[in-house]
């Protein structure tokens, strides 16, 4: 504590803050002060302002590197919120593509499982000798070329015909059609994914015979 014995008395005082080794116990920083200049009793205009003067030029140095200190202070923790904000956003894309991942490797399964079924409840085809009423031969022409022909029976479903088709697919390598319809030009018909595939092969109009193409619907 600055001690006053002589009135009137002018301080100019430059306070600081303590370094981290001179906190308190609490952990609060430790705040001093430091006389730059003492003014004891009467003086005259011309001294004061002077001393004053000179006391400004001091503590302008001291305002200057306690500025840059603060713009450095304020750098610093920009640089961390900038860091930690790349940080936040890096977790994030990971936790997108662990959920894009796992949601394909679900889409994956649910289509090996659904064409397994598929594949396990397609109906017996039907001997070549059986009567001409009684099944249905069908030609499916692909959008590459190829083509694919099976015998169906008059009382199979159109639901059958589908997973037939489906099944093909997805047993050829080079494969790329994922959504796709059944189109007959003679009669002119489209049997896509919504139509009901209760309908027999017979209701559908397809026996004894006929020529389906297979329509790409993302190409």
């Amino acid at each position: 504590m600055m001690m006053v014995s002589t009135f009137p008395t002018l301080a100019v005082l430059q306070p600081s803050v303590a370094s981290s080794s001179s906190q308190s116990s609490s952990g609060a920083q430790k705040i001093t002060a430091r006389l730059l200049v003492r003014i004891d009793g009467s003086a005259d205009k011309a001294s004061i302002m002077e001393k004053l003067r000179i006391c400004c030029q001091q503590h302008q140095a001291v305002v200057s590197e306690a500025r840059a200190r603060r713009l450095q202070e304020e750098e610093r923790r920009n640089l961390l919120e900038q860091q930690n904000r790349e940080y936040l956003e890096s977790q994030r894309r990971d936790r997108e593509r662990e959920e894009e991942k796992r949601r394909l490797e679900e889409e994956a399964r649910i289509k090996v499982e659904a064409l397994k079924r598929k594949r396990d409840e397609l109906p017996e085809e039907p001997a070549a000798d059986t009567p001409r009423g009684e099944c249905s031969n069908i030609k499916f022409n692909l959008p590459n070329g190829n083509n694919l022909r099976r015998r169906f029976k008059a009382t199979d479903l159109l639901q059958h015909v589908r997973d037939f088709v489906e099944v093909s697919l997805d047993d050829m390598e080079d494969n790329t059609i994922e959504n796709f319809e059944l189109v007959m030009n003679f009669p002119k018909k489209r049997f896509s994914r919504d139509d009901d595939h209760s309908l027999t092969i017979k209701e559908a109009g397809l026996v004894p015979q006929a020529v389906l193409f297979v329509q790409d619907l993302d190409s």
